[in-house]
């Protein structure tokens, strides 16, 4: 038998084996979902308050993308970079009409969109300022894994396992008002920072921070640009994360929500720090059809069903419901913006957490949760994110809330002091 007909008939000895070992990922197969839920290989099913790290934006397989998806498959799946589709400029347009911005690159990661925002303040130093090029960066940053946004991205075994990475990156404190001070000057082409730090554990940055930053750079003709991979599409609660803290960036990168599950990112840019020139930036499948009616049906869906005035609302009863729990297990503290929210633990107990939540959790009294399972994330050990749809309701959060207690009952259960 040939190596496709064994692996086929599942002869291949353990298939997990076959992906590089680029992620921790448990055993299980995820093969379908719908809204909040999503169902292994087993037929057991999770409550996710993940949804791809936020990239789910309507939850799993709404039925405005489904739909969306059937019909532009039927017309066009892709046209090439080089050419307009209708799709691609009806999204731009309804971006630019919601934004302070003027112009969009589209991509399709938001690790693209950080590169793509990158060389324009390379060549913005170029060309403005002197043939300026440090861009200016905070500790506890991430902006992506390829060698640019590695470069700005605040995590020391990157630097060292990859060296040599480009040099030109400064990094300053993260909301420390004062190091920014002294960072920022004649040779600085750019800023950037996230407005709320996900990697980091959900740390959003302060109004003077972020408001400070925007002064030097007018200071010091410098450009200002705001990673809202995470952020932006409602996230914490605008459509923008700038729009929150009432500061406008030079240019603005994001992603996840953006495409509801399929891979998309933009740039967005202000006329004047749009310096590109034919040539210097593309990919093939950036801003193709598919994808671009995909976002645009998102977007689309999101403004008309008034899914961002909600957003607060359910953030902040999501939020109240998580203390609760907290203060019930002796838990930490629970922060963050909108639908980008934290609790913090008392110790490295939340991959733990995380683990325990895959298993089949045990009946709570309602016995609601016999046979299904619940899926967190630990971006560090002593905290969770909760990343959940943006039009998730009360009564999905009331789900989470009963099945995340019934794991922390089972861990302390477990030990005499599982803090």
């Amino acid at each position: 038998m040939n190596s496709l007909g064994q692996f086929a008939h599942g002869s291949f000895g353990n298939r997990h084996e076959l992906l590089m070992k680029t992620a921790e990922r448990p055993p299980f197969e995820l093969v379908r979902g719908r809204g909040v839920w999503v169902e292994d290989s087993n037929g057991i099913e999770y409550l996710d308050f993940i949804q791809g790290r936020g990239i789910n934006s309507l939850g799993h397989s709404p039925d405005v993308l489904r739909l969306c998806l059937t019909r532009q498959a039927g017309l066009l799946l892709h046209g090439g970079s080089q050419f307009h589709h209708r799709n691609t400029l009806d999204l731009a347009q309804v971006l630019i009409d919601h934004s302070c911005f003027d112009e969009v690159f589209f991509a399709g990661s938001g690790t693209e969109a950080v590169e793509c925002a990158i060389k324009l303040a390379r060549k913005w130093g170029k060309l403005k300022k002197d043939r300026a090029f440090d861009i200016v960066t905070v500790t506890g940053a991430y902006h992506g894994r390829t060698f640019g946004s590695m470069s700005a991205t605040d995590k020391t075994d990157w630097h060292s396992t990859f060296a040599p990475l480009p040099h030109g990156f400064s990094k300053v404190a993260f909301n420390d008002v004062d190091a920014l001070d002294r960072s920022v000057g004649r040779h600085t082409a750019a800023i950037i920072f996230e407005l709320v730090q996900g990697e980091a554990g959900v740390i959003p940055a302060t109004p003077e921070f972020v408001r400070r930053a925007r002064q030097l750079c007018d200071m010091h003709d410098a450009m200002l640009i705001f990673d809202e991979v995470q952020t932006g599409i409602g996230r914490i609660g605008p459509l923008f994360g700038y729009e929150r803290f009432g500061v406008e960036p030079d240019v603005v990168t994001i992603g996840k929500g953006l495409g509801g599950g399929l891979p998309i990112s933009a740039v967005l840019v202000k006329k004047h720090a749009s310096v590109f020139s034919i040539g210097d930036h593309g990919g093939t499948y950036n801003g193709g059809p598919l994808v671009t009616a995909a976002a645009l049906a998102v977007l689309q869906h999101i403004l008309a069903e008034g899914l961002l005035q909600r957003i607060n609302e359910t953030g902040s009863y999501l939020s109240a419901s998580l203390a609760q729990l907290s203060a019930c297990y002796g838990l930490g503290d629970v922060s963050g913006l909108g639908m980008l929210l934290r609790m913090g633990l008392p110790g490295p107990i939340g991959p733990k957490i995380v683990h325990y939540g895959h298993a089949v959790l045990p009946y709570t009294a309602s016995g609601y949760w016999a046979g299904r399972g619940l899926l967190l994330n630990s971006p560090r050990p002593d905290c969770l994110r909760f990343m959940p749809a943006l039009n998730t309701n009360r009564s999905e959060v009331d789900r989470l809330v009963d099945g995340l207690s019934s794991v922390l009952a089972v861990i302390s259960r477990q030990d005499l002091d599982p803090w």
